[in-house]
């Protein structure tokens, strides 16, 4: 299970991924079956499924609202993850 790091009404914000690859931070939304992933320094859409194109426009939106605090969420997350 990954931490949450942001909810805001029903979308849950969880950091997470690969940290070995520091460079590419990413957060995914879930709403409850829809799922997205963000690269949190740009806001960019890497996957998503079952949220239509007004939804991802307000999830980009509040990435980049909280990209500080997710950024810190995920620089927690990467150092609490085991080293490979």
């Amino acid at each position: 299970m990954l931490p949450t790091a942001l909810r805001t009404g029903d979308l849950w914000f969880y950091v997470g991924g690969d940290v070995d690859q520091p460079a590419r931070p990413t957060v995914r939304v879930r709403r409850g079956s829809a799922e997205a992933t963000l690269s949190i320094p740009t806001g960019e859409v890497t996957r998503t499924e079952g949220f239509c194109s007004r939804d991802l426009r307000r999830i980009r939106s509040l990435v980049r609202d909280h990209r500080r605090l997710l950024m810190l969420a995920w620089e927690d997350y990467a150092r609490r993850s085991p080293v490979r």
